[in-house]
């Protein structure tokens, strides 16, 4: 029963989380080096 209830869950977070590019991109560090550089005064 375990098993089906954290299917359920991997499936629909996948879908979420492949639905929204923006999740992704967050996770980029690329945009973290932008923020720090551009926004809050980083050399």
């Amino acid at each position: 029963m375990r098993m089906v209830w954290f299917s359920i869950i991997e499936v629909l977070g996948l879908k979420n989380l492949l639905g929204n590019e923006y999740i992704l991109a967050a996770l980029n560090p690329y945009f973290a080096y932008q923020l720090i550089v551009n926004y809050l005064g980083g050399t």
